[in-house]
């Protein structure tokens, strides 16, 4: 279990540890998320599921993703584990094949629902799943020194916190600094708060974005996607 005392080495080996408990959950969530698919006429399907390690008692959920009818007993899987330290609310999204952990803590999500929400008055757990509900694709860019002084022209990275990557959202652009395979993003900004020494960067890591996109779906897919990431309510709840 995931206590107030560990270090985010700690915590991304236990996460990567533990997930494994979850795999009898899994099976049951995966067989009812195929029935949903064979029961719905409208593509994609994506649900989350509840998926709490049995040993340790850890928080995690899989999102399950269907492109097409055909994909209701294969879908793409995620995993993600949402946990609580003084801080608030974390999540910890796992890429079990490549060992990476991509944490998002609390100050991440208060930029989020500042900047692309506009204060929306969303509860915790609710804004996490609505922002892990719009990814479909991670897109990485690390920051030579070179490159790097683009970056540092926002106010925010002119922090004497350390940034050494970038990252592609639908909603913005997200810098974090990477130890190893743990990847912190630590906060986001809208497309319209990047100043032009950054445009092209920007450009750069959405290409990698769509060719990521492209080499996971089929090409009519893509577009269909990226049709989906303008077509929701970003205004905040009454």
């Amino acid at each position: 279990m995931i206590v107030d005392s560990m270090t985010l080495k700690e915590i991304h080996e236990e996460l990567h540890k533990d997930f494994t408990n979850t795999i009898g959950t899994l099976d049951n969530r995966l067989r009812k998320f195929g029935s949903v698919v064979l029961k719905t006429s409208r593509y994609p399907v994506r649900r989350h599921y509840e998926c709490k390690s049995i040993e340790k008692r850890n928080r995690f959920w899989v999102m399950l993703t269907a492109i097409k009818r055909g994909e209701w007993n294969d879908p793409v899987i995620d995993y993600y584990c949402v946990f609580d330290r003084p801080e608030g609310l974390f999540c910890a999204f796992l890429d079990p094949k490549g060992g990476n952990s991509f944490v998002f803590p609390p100050h991440f999500f208060s930029r989020y629902r500042e900047r692309v929400l506009g204060g929306s008055d969303m509860s915790g757990p609710d804004l996490i799943k609505f922002f892990v509900n719009r990814i479909w694709r991670w897109s990485f860019m690390l920051l030579s020194d070179d490159r790097k002084k683009g970056v540092a022209s926002m106010d925010e990275v002119l922090s004497k916190e350390k940034i050494d990557f970038m990252a592609y959202h639908p909603d913005g652009i997200m810098f974090g600094e990477r130890t190893d395979n743990i990847y912190l993003i630590k906060t986001i900004v809208t497309f319209d708060m990047l100043y032009r020494d950054q445009e092209e960067m920007m450009s750069d890591l959405f290409d990698v974005y769509y060719n990521s996109l492209a080499n996971s779906y089929p090409d009519k897919i893509v577009e269909y996607v990226l049709a989906l990431e303008n077509d929701y309510d970003r205004r905040p709840r009454e």
